[in-house]
């Protein structure tokens, strides 16, 4: 109501007067810039370049005084849809580093604590401006303190109403979901599609690689029998000295494709294959993906491989990395190795292997007994698992882990650049969720796993190790799937440039560059992807 307003202002100018006398500067100043100013904005008919523009284009103290006095003094939703309305950027206003919106999440637990209804009420209409609004950025570090600072808030707390708990967990998916972009990322659903030279180019290349072990042992690959991209493969074999060597094989795009080809930078824009029981949406073209470079049965085809040697009490003892050239032998789902697993073979060096293949899951089952609890708790969370299922299941995604796992301590260790694939979780957590499983029947532990489980963290890339708390790991990465993932062809690529040849500091620095810009991406484009899963699923449920 601007004849409210006016007369608003009008009583401010005639208090100001009265007391600019007593006032010291900072006083007056802060009156002049923020509390006449506000007034001036809410009358203006003018857009933003014409009002506030004029105060704020290099002026974040400004932005950030009006936001705060409009938010926790006047505490007036009309004002401050009228600023947020005139220019959105002021919701980004910080002071020494502290955004606006991280004190309005402090006052709203302040006001819970003090049960004081209407303001409890008011904060939570004031978060929701902020999240509701597209032009409102939040970093994920900012998100993830949140996050922890309200997960905090609802542990102490056990005098909470089942309502608080619901609309604090509430805000708490909101932050998660939040894109740290200033707009939706697109999803391209028209795969990329080769030219005839493009396809012709890399017919050449996949002829004349060299310089390429050729691995001449019983390989197997074990996926899904209606999968068309195959990525990955197995080989075990036993040493003289009695201990086993295990081998896995990883498709190697790399190896015909330049880093900086079409095909590469248009899978770095998706960052991964999207799966859907309708329509997926592919990584990298599937003339390439599925029909050059999956590890289809007895054709030589390009890999990274990586070596892992087991002595006789389940210990690592030795792994190396190698560019090799492999021909798969045998084509399994992983129904047929549960098959052969539990019947028999009548193939001779598989049945042989079979052995092999339950020593070396014993070995692993060992090394990462936490990821058990970790599947455990995606799945109590929503998050659709089939791993730690089947024999078959469990053996191929603990190899993953494992070489996961080895290929990111090397780089750890040697303090080069490289993708993590980081989770922070609390151990405490953990600690309280081992004894509940231990103590299925103690309400205190099941309390626990259901909070814990309300506000589950997503796993997130970094440049720099933080380390992965939930499979009780100082260090993991995703490097099995470059077909599937960019995280896996990034990483790649530093294999290439850090570890099969000795690169320049300059490359090094430009990789480390590369890296930390494309791992920020891959976050928001993780988002954006879900946000896209989760519509379809609401279209799918409307649709019933």
């Amino acid at each position: 109501n601007k004849v409210k307003v006016k007369k608003y202002v009008e009583k401010l100018r005639k208090y100001y007067q009265k007391l600019k006398s007593k006032l010291d500067n900072y006083a007056k100043n802060h009156f002049e810039t923020v509390y006449l100013n506000l007034g001036i904005l809410l009358i203006s008919k003018d857009k933003k370049e014409d009002v506030i523009d004029k105060f704020t284009k290099e002026d974040n103290e400004f932005m950030y005084s009006l936001l705060h006095e409009t938010i926790f003094t006047f505490q007036n939703l009309e004002y401050l849809d009228k600023i947020i309305e005139k220019n959105p950027e002021i919701l980004n206003s910080y002071q020494e580093d502290t955004l606006v919106f991280e004190e309005v999440i402090s006052e709203y637990i302040t006001q819970i604590k003090k049960s004081n209804e209407r303001l409890i009420l008011y904060y939570k209409l004031v978060i929701n401006k902020f999240l509701q609004e597209r032009d409102f950025v939040l970093s994920i570090k900012k998100q993830d303190e949140l996050v922890k600072l309200l997960f905090r808030f609802l542990m102490k707390h056990n005098d909470l109403t089942s309502n608080q708990v619901k609309e604090i967990k509430c805000v708490m998916e909101c932050i998660k979901s939040l894109s740290p972009s200033h707009e939706l990322l697109n999803i391209n659903l028209k795969e990329t599609i080769l030219t005839e030279e493009e396809k012709v180019n890399l017919k050449k290349e996949l002829k004349y690689i060299k310089d390429r072990e050729i691995v001449s042992e019983y390989i197997i690959t074990i996926d899904d029998s209606d999968s068309l991209v195959l990525d990955d493969a197995l080989s075990i074999t036993k040493l003289s000295n009695g201990n086993l060597l295990v081998k896995v094989h990883i498709s190697d795009p790399l190896s015909v494709l330049s880093y900086h080809s079409r095909i590469i930078e248009d899978a770095k824009k998706r960052t991964s294959t999207i799966y859907d029981e309708e329509d997926s949406i592919h990584m990298i073209d599937t003339y390439v993906s599925a029909s050059k470079l999956s590890l289809v049965k007895d054709s030589l085809k390009p890999t990274k491989t990586f070596c892992f040697e087991f002595d006789n009490t389940g210990s690592v003892v030795n792994s190396y990395f190698t560019n090799t050239m492999v021909k798969v032998s045998n084509r399994l789902s992983y129904d047929d190795l549960n098959e052969l697993h539990k019947n028999g073979c009548n193939i001779k060096q598989l049945d042989n292997n079979l052995e092999y293949y339950d020593t070396i899951l014993v070995y692993l089952k060992r090394m990462f007994s936490h990821a058990k609890v970790y599947a455990n708790l995606k799945d109590a969370s929503g998050i659709k698992t089939k791993v730690y299922q089947s024999f078959s299941e469990n053996l191929i995604s603990y190899l993953m882990l494992l070489t996961g796992h080895m290929v990111a301590k090397y780089f750890s260790d040697n303090k080069l650049p490289y993708v993590y694939r980081c989770h922070e979780f609390n151990q405490e957590w953990l600690h309280f969720l081992d004894s509940y499983i231990e103590n299925p029947d103690n309400i205190k532990y099941s309390k626990m796993l259901k909070n814990i489980k309300g506000v589950f963290p997503k796993a997130y890339y970094s440049s720099v190790n933080h380390g992965h708390m939930g499979l009780n790991l100082d260090s993991y990465s995703h490097v099995t799937s470059p077909l599937r993932r960019y995280s896996d062809i990034l990483n790649m690529h530093a294999l290439d440039l850090c570890y099969f040849k000795e690169s320049s500091d300059e490359e090094i620095y430009k990789l480390e560059e590369e890296i930390k810009k494309v791992s920020e991406y891959m976050n928001m484009q993780g988002n954006a992807i879900d946000d896209y899963m989760k519509c379809k699923a609401k279209i799918k449920e409307l649709g019933k």
